[in-house]
């Protein structure tokens, strides 16, 4: 069987190139035969149909034909207690609040795809009933305070998940699991980082196409930031076709991690009498996002 060299990417596994021999340099490759890569070849399948990923037991990258089921693997024996760090790169990481009442567990939904060979397929999910446990300890790991079960399915869809933390004192804590990503941290943060989706808050506003001025009037609000403050024009006629009976909150967070939240408003419901609304926020919105937490309304932001 004739050796074919498969070129990729190593943050996301995708094959870049096909080569009957090895090139010059250090490009990273894994080897394979004609069988397995010949539907590509032959166009039968497409490059994205595989991957290149870390195989833990072989200890080596090899070709795999993509999935979208996640079916976890515990290695190791016993409980891995999860390092304390700050750093951004990870699989699974614990936010523990610095008033020490609740914490927040979130993964990272791109590394978990690209880790169990489902980057770029729909629908990726977990096996059925998979749980994720998470031993809640005294800092020396002998005293037991709880422990977390986790739904794995639930945490994948929502990125982040709330608890109640029945230990206060922050200083006396350290976390433990049955280890199955690569990547986990948890790090003690404060009220500042608190996260409006533990409110339930999983509303994103929109932002407008230039060339479709129509769709301005077709979303309940449209937002547009000025140096007056943020301009919102208010396109609801009646409060009740919308259920809008109760406060709207507006949460402006970070672009790439909403759990950074920079600051809030809150517009009553009388508030929507006007259909000129005016806000002052200190914020730029340069790479930022703006979330809210109504289900009936649709909000729409220029520019």
């Amino acid at each position: 069987m004739k050796t074919r060299y498969i070129y990729f990417d190593k943050k996301t596994g995708v094959m870049t190139d096909i080569l009957n021999k090895k090139k010059r340099g250090r490009a990273p490759y894994v080897t394979t035969d004609y069988d397995t890569i010949g539907p590509v070849i032959m166009g039968k399948k497409g490059w994205l149909d595989y991957v290149v990923a870390y195989d833990r037991e072989q200890k080596k990258y090899i070709l795999l034909e993509r999935d979208n089921v996640i079916k976890l693997r515990y290695y190791g024996d016993g409980l891995y207690k999860i390092p304390k760090r700050t750093k951004e790169d990870y699989d699974l990481r614990i936010d523990v609040f610095s008033d020490g009442n609740a914490i927040e567990i979130s993964l990272d939904p791109t590394r978990i795809s690209t880790m169990y060979s489902t980057n770029f397929v729909k629908d990726v999910h977990f096996e059925k009933g998979t749980e994720i446990r998470i031993y809640i300890k005294d800092k020396n790991g002998e005293e037991l305070f709880d422990t977390l079960i986790i739904d794995a399915q639930k945490l994948l869809e929502n990125g982040v998940m709330f608890f109640e933390l029945k230990e206060t004192d922050v200083n006396n804590l350290s976390f433990h699991t049955e280890r199955v990503f690569d990547n986990y941290m948890w790090r003690k943060v404060d009220s500042k980082f608190l996260s409006p989706m533990r409110d339930n808050v999983k509303f994103e506003v929109q932002k407008a196409h230039l060339k479709r001025k129509s769709e301005l009037f077709e979303y309940h609000l449209v937002l547009n930031k000025t140096d007056d403050g943020l301009i919102i024009k208010n396109n609801i006629d009646n409060l009740k076709l919308v259920k809008l009976f109760e406060d709207v909150e507006f949460y402006i967070v970070d672009k790439y991690d909403p759990m950074l939240l920079y600051e809030k408003f809150v517009l009553p419901p009388d508030a929507f009498n006007s259909k000129t609304i005016v806000v002052d926020i200190k914020q730029q919105l340069e790479g930022k996002t703006i979330l809210y937490n109504h289900k009936y309304i649709s909000v729409l932001i220029e520019g």
